[in-house]
């Protein structure tokens, strides 16, 4: 608390330190700081994924991944619409298995009939190479691709 006192200056110090003194002031001092003080985000570039802006001066954005293997067709379909549906703004799926790679197509394919238009983003691991050069239609229709930087 000293520290946050000392990097707010006087008034706000002054302000602070009374609220920390009551404990019934508490509340008040919380309001007043999340109003007059703003959250610093780091600076990054816009990056488009899909029409989705991510980055820069953008609203931080809501990615999920599922949990389900992918050459599940049906499963995940049904866990990117649960997660669209409950605010999720890009989903990530695994694509570690030719069956996985084979599945991509259908997925998308099912979910634009279901009117789910979520970018699908392509999570690779040590064969992302190799399944994105064997599967072009796959390829085409991620709307962006995360190699696993581990894994490289």
């Amino acid at each position: 608390m000293k520290k946050l006192i000392q990097s707010l200056g006087h008034v706000y110090a002054r302000f602070l330190f009374v609220a920390y003194s009551c404990p019934k002031y508490i509340v008040y001092c919380l309001l007043f700081v999340s109003q007059n003080f703003m959250i610093v985000r780091k600076k990054t570039l816009e990056v488009d994924v899909a029409g989705v802006k991510v980055g820069g001066d953008n609203p931080i954005v809501i990615q999920s991944m599922t949990n389900t293997p992918t050459a599940d067709i049906d499963a995940t379909v049904a866990q990117i619409k649960e997660l669209a549906d409950a605010g999720s703004e890009l989903v990530r799926i695994t694509v570690d298995t030719e069956a996985s790679a084979e599945a991509v197509p259908q997925i998308i394919k099912k979910l634009t009939a279901l009117g789910v238009m979520v970018p699908i983003i392509g999570d690779f691991h040590y064969n992302g190479h190799i399944l994105l050069e064997k599967y072009p239609e796959m390829a085409q229709m991620l709307a962006k691709y995360r190699i696993n930087p581990g894994n490289v």
